[in-house]
């Protein structure tokens, strides 16, 4: 009966297994121990063979490396969830057989949680753990060795057969001999010696029976305070052990609680200073931030001083120029309406003279007609000669009303081309364009250009005159939105005043106003003149 079985991984334990099973061997005997390498003969199911020695065996050491619970097969999943897992498979087996099993720590590994093992081995973090490291290797397995000793030496005593005690050796009866006869006397002689020599040898073995009884009872008197003690050692043996494993577990955990909370201070020391240097770091982030706010905001009030300065200086120039410009305008203005007063009256009277000339010609004619048709004439009966009269007055009259026609034609024409000089249409026009403006959320040092359509629409009724201007355009991450209004009634200018809303990066804002002066000539043709261009105004930065 194999009283020791340990179990391991190989690719975690390897080595301490091996070196844990030398030191056993040595201690217990190679009966005594199981591996799965060195007691498996070459063809045999090592499954039975395991399951074979879990069953009777006396104790299980389950070696414990740091990746015992989570070690993981060639496909990722680790092999504790594996019921066919041989460490899962004997572990398993000795719990289920109520097997002492102890867990044996190597490699600084600690004992897993219940949550970290399967339900079949969730028992096994109820047992008293072992551990044995290297520095310590040699005093560790002493500990181990002491812990085993119950399991090992009861299974071995219970199986050793008992050394039998020989008994003493009997003496042999003496052998009776013939005595040849000397007469009456010798013979009675001889007789009274064979009996005596009878008597003694029955003496002798009796006496040897009683000294072999009581040799037998003194041997097993001695046997059983032999087992007695033995067994009174081994109890004592199995409690010094205990207690030498339980005040090494509780130093060891009193060493590892103190290590914790060495750690933790430690930890509470590093967050304290981690927490001090973030707070002194954001402070000075603090600091600076808010100097460089108080620098900017100086700097914006001193741009917004040289704006508004700069603004007043442009609106007092443009204020001039508008002045002057106006009053160049309503001096051209006044010239041109005598211009045009002169040009009208000379054509209308050029008008006259071309209807007097055509309607003299018209008479002309007619009387010339008159006159040749008079001897004709003069040959009518007077109803005729009525009648005939009447149809050279209606043509005479219908060629007056086509030369006045014609001259109401003419005139129309002229007052239709003198309303397209100054935009009078009825008519919606659409063409690309351009708009640039200074950003002033910039300090106005910005100069950012859109493209994009404008469309002017011309309103025109009862003598007046609307005019409609819109842009939409977008440029370098800008777009902007102006509305333009203007409005004349039979004028050679009108004023067209446009408003513009710009949007930025960030949700920058700002707007513009402008005042544009729109002249037209007689020839149509329309020409613009800026008199006011307001600074923009940022909404938002």
């Amino acid at each position: 009966m194999r009283a020791i079985f340990i179990s391991y991984r190989r690719q975690d334990t390897e080595g301490q297994a091996g070196r844990l099973f030398k030191d056993l061997v040595q201690r217990f005997g190679p009966d005594s121990v199981f591996m799965d390498v060195v007691d498996i003969e070459p063809g045999r199911d090592y499954r039975r063979v395991i399951d074979q020695q879990v069953a009777s065996c006396g104790v299980l050491l389950a070696i414990m490396g740091r990746h015992w619970a989570d070690a993981a097969d060639t496909g990722g999943r680790r092999r504790l969830d594996d019921p066919t897992d041989f460490v899962r498979l004997e572990t398993v087996a000795a719990l289920q057989r109520d097997i002492p099993v102890i867990p044996v720590l190597v490699q600084g590994a600690a004992m897993p949680r219940a949550d970290q093992l399967p339900p079949e081995l969730a028992e096994l973090v109820f047992r008293n753990a072992v551990e044995l490291t290297h520095a310590r290797w040699d005093s560790d397995v002493e500990l181990l060795v002491r812990a085993l000793k119950p399991h090992v030496d009861l299974s071995l005593s219970a199986a050793a057969p008992a050394t039998p005690v020989a008994p003493p050796a009997s003496p042999s009866p003496l052998p009776l001999q013939a005595v040849p006869s000397a007469g009456g006397s010798r013979s009675s002689r001889g007789r009274l010696l064979a009996v005596g020599g009878v008597v003694a040898a029955l003496v002798a073995v009796g006496g040897g029976y009683v000294a072999y009884t009581r040799a037998e009872q003194e041997a097993d008197r001695t046997r059983e305070a032999a087992a007695r003690t033995l067994a009174d050692k081994v109890r004592a043996d199995a409690d010094a052990a205990r207690q030498a494993l339980e005040q090494a577990n509780a130093e060891r955990a009193a060493a590892r609680q103190a290590a914790a909370s060495a750690a933790a201070a430690a930890s509470a020391a590093e967050r304290r200073l981690a927490d001090q240097a973030e707070a002194t770091r954001l402070a000075q982030e603090q600091a600076g931030r808010l100097d460089a706010e108080r620098r900017q905001r100086e700097e914006d009030t001193r741009a917004a001083a040289a704006a508004a300065e700069a603004d007043r200086r442009k609106r007092e120039t443009a204020a001039a120029r508008l002045a002057q410009e106006q009053a160049s305008r309503l001096d051209a203005e006044r010239r041109q309406r005598e211009e045009d007063t002169r040009a009208a009256a000379a054509a209308a009277a050029a008008a006259e003279a071309d209807r007097r000339k055509r309607e003299a010609v018209v008479a002309r004619q007619a009387a010339d007609k008159a006159n040749a048709e008079r001897p004709a004439a003069e040959k009518l009966s007077g109803a005729d000669l009525e009648r005939r009269q009447r149809e050279l007055q209606a043509a005479s009259d219908a060629a007056a009303a086509a030369e006045r026609q014609a001259s109401n034609r003419k005139y129309q024409e002229r007052a239709a081309l003198t309303a397209n000089a100054v935009g009078a249409m009825s008519q919606t026009t659409t063409y690309p364009a351009q708009v640039g403006a200074r950003d002033p959320c910039e300090g106005g040092t910005r100069t950012v250009l859109t493209r994009g359509t404008t469309t002017i629409e011309i309103l025109s009724g009862n003598g007046r005159v609307d005019v409609r201007q819109q842009y939409t355009g977008s440029g370098e991450g800008y777009e902007v939105r102006f509305r333009g209004t203007g409005n004349f009634a039979r004028a050679a200018s009108y004023d067209l005043e446009t408003n513009g809303d710009w949007t930025g990066p960030n949700g920058r804002r700002f707007t513009t106003r402008s005042i544009d002066r729109v002249f037209a000539d007689a020839g149509g043709r329309a020409t613009g003149d800026r008199f006011l261009d307001e600074s923009g105004h940022c909404v938002r930065r």
